[in-house]
């Protein structure tokens, strides 16, 4: 376990998911700036167990994904890996609701930044000596504070757990949890912290 309690990495939260699912798991990954993260870590290597969103697809791919795998394999495990800018495009307020009524559970999991970090990403790489190097990202409109209760607004849906996780120390309990919640016919959400992202601390 790392060593400070309060930060937690997105390359810890992939190694306790990909410890504690089976080798034939099903992942969709719509985790976008940490899209590399989930592919080194989760490191699928059996075909049909891995799919992304791709260049194409809109933001919110990850929920009708998820629940149209676990349809189409309802004797697998379905894990969805999303961030918190794409989740409310998933129609977290449906979706939930539509996985009860058809028997369809998959366990998501929300690298939460606070923020449309790669959209601040693109518009620094642009436009990196003009207005983004004067401001911060609260004053582009990309960061989410106060953020929403993602975890709640899946629970008020029809998730049978949801829950947020700010510490490392909560985070082993909170997949297992998550995963027995699901293995037991129901959605489960775990909105996780990551550190908040700030690009007025890059570099140039």
């Amino acid at each position: 376990m790392p060593g400070n309690d309060d930060i937690i990495t997105s390359h810890y939260v992939l190694s306790l998911l990909r410890d504690l699912t089976p080798p034939n798991t099903l992942f969709l990954s719509e985790a976008i700036s940490n899209y590399r993260p989930v592919a080194d870590v989760l490191h699928r290597n059996e075909p049909g167990t891995y799919f992304t969103s791709g260049p194409t697809a809109a933001l919110g791919w990850y929920g009708g994904a998820a629940l149209g795998a676990k349809l189409a394999n309802p004797s697998k495990t379905a894990v969805a890996v999303t961030g918190d800018g794409s989740f409310p495009f998933s129609l977290p307020s449906t979706v939930p609701w539509m996985a009860r009524k058809y028997e369809a559970p998959f366990l998501t999991v929300i690298l939460n930044n606070r923020a449309w970090k790669s959209p601040m990403l693109s518009a620094m790489a642009w436009h990196r000596d003009w207005y983004t190097s004067q401001v911060s990202s609260d004053d582009l409109h990309v960061t989410f504070d106060p953020p929403l209760d993602h975890a709640q607004v899946a629970v008020a849906a029809g998730a049978r757990f949801g829950v947020t996780v700010k510490k490392v120390s909560e985070i082993d309990h909170a997949m297992r949890k998550g995963l027995e919640t699901i293995n037991n016919g129901r959605v489960a959400v775990l909105d996780v912290w990551l550190p908040k992202f700030k690009p007025v601390d890059r570099v140039g």
